[in-house]
């Protein structure tokens, strides 16, 4: 509404062109809406269909298609020769003015097929062969991955994530009151004496240490989101890149908890003593629990995405996006791009700015690092593949 109103009031020439980027972009989504659900009702008829077909045995025997095999095997199987005992019994037993022992035996002549079979036989082969080709296309198809089983997937595996989340939230709801003292400590180690925190709010007793209770549970549980997100992923991967995105899954999830720890351990007790020095000596120091709350989960977030910054180096440079040497070559700019993104994640302070940068750049270097080993271990495996390749073929 607000945006609307700024409109009409600043650039009223402007609105019809707005509006109509506003339809046009209602109408793609509606398109878009309709497609997807044609598609969905199209595979789901499909698998209908498919699970109404029988198999390739159920077929067979239907059709009877074996014994028609059979009969046609012996068809046109060719004449198998006498053996060659039985040859000289009938070269003994002939008249002597018909043997010609001097003369060699002619090859018996191959039995030519019957006329009334040769026909049929060849269009009861190719009849035979298409539909066993066509029952086993059927058959192998139903294994193939649909945007219907993709959906129905990944249902699951978001049920599993959300299920583990809840989970762990209920275990922690006794130990909500604990875990906010815990959280609150770096704050309250340094107010001065007879200084507390407050809730202005009714409810935020209660609900903000279950609110905490529910971030808790969710970062304890990151593993297992994160396992269900790359069991979703991991059947589209092959061999080479599984072995590379497990290490690189399991180091994501460690740095993440290593940043939340630095800014518990690290960056609340320095950054909070310098609040609190620079406050005025009349006005006492007085925080709201859930205005702290809100402000140590967004700098845990903050601090827990800034240490993955190897792990997107890594994918960079994975993905051919970038290389070692082009990060290499951006030092200077990446260092002050540290400073500006702590700028804006961390309060106003050069405290909280500074230790946020300097690790930030520090692990940008370890990101190097790890390019470097990961293009030269890949470099290493396409000369091995290569050379391989070549002896296969000599």
């Amino acid at each position: 509404m607000l945006l609307v109103i700024g409109l009409i009031v600043l650039v009223p020439e402007r609105m019809a062109q707005v509006a109509k980027k506003i339809g046009h972009f209602v109408g793609y989504a509606r398109r878009m809406s309709r497609n997807l659900q044609t598609q969905l009702e199209d595979e789901l008829e499909m698998k209908q269909i498919r699970e109404s077909l029988p198999t390739r045995v159920d077929l067979k025997k239907e059709l009877g298609l074996d014994a028609l095999e059979q009969d046609i095997e012996k068809l046109t199987e060719p004449d198998k020769p006498k053996p060659a005992a039985a040859i000289t019994h009938d070269t003994a037993e002939r008249p002597a003015d018909e043997a010609t022992p001097d003369a060699p035996a002619a090859a018996p002549a191959p039995a030519a097929p019957h006329p009334a079979h040769g026909p049929a036989c060849a269009a009861s082969g190719s009849l035979v062969a298409k539909l066993m080709t066509d029952t086993a296309y059927e058959v192998e198809s139903l294994e193939e991955a649909s945007l219907l089983s993709l959906l129905l997937e990944l249902r699951t595996r978001l049920l599993k994530a959300f299920g583990a989340v809840i989970l762990f939230f209920v275990a922690l709801i006794p130990f909500a009151q604990s875990l906010f003292t815990i959280v609150s400590k770096p704050l309250t180690d340094i107010l001065p004496a007879g200084n507390t925190m407050i809730a202005t709010d009714v409810a935020s007793p209660l609900i903000t240490p279950l609110k905490l209770a529910f971030f808790i549970g969710l970062f304890i549980a990151m593993p297992v989101v994160l396992y269900q997100l790359w069991a979703f992923v991991a059947p589209g991967l092959y061999r080479k890149e599984k072995r590379f995105a497990v290490p690189l899954l399991a180091s994501s999830i460690l740095l993440f908890y290593a940043g939340i720890a630095f800014a518990y351990y690290v960056v609340f007790p320095l950054m909070f003593a310098f609040i609190s020095g620079m406050s005025p000596e009349n006005v006492p120091m007085m925080t709201d629990i859930s205005a702290y709350l809100s402000f140590v989960l967004t700098l845990f977030l903050a601090f827990g995405l800034a240490f993955e910054v190897p792990v997107a180096t890594v994918l960079l440079c994975w993905a051919g996006i970038m290389t070692p040497q082009k990060l290499a070559s951006v030092r200077p700019y990446v260092f002050l791009g540290c400073f500006v993104i702590g700028m804006f994640l961390t309060p106003p302070d050069i405290i909280s700015q500074t230790l946020l940068a300097i690790p930030v750049y520090l692990l940008f270097e370890v990101g190097i690092i790890m390019s470097r080993t990961m293009v030269s271990k890949k470099t290493d495996d396409a000369l091995e593949s290569d050379s391989d390749s070549e002896s296969s073929n000599h």
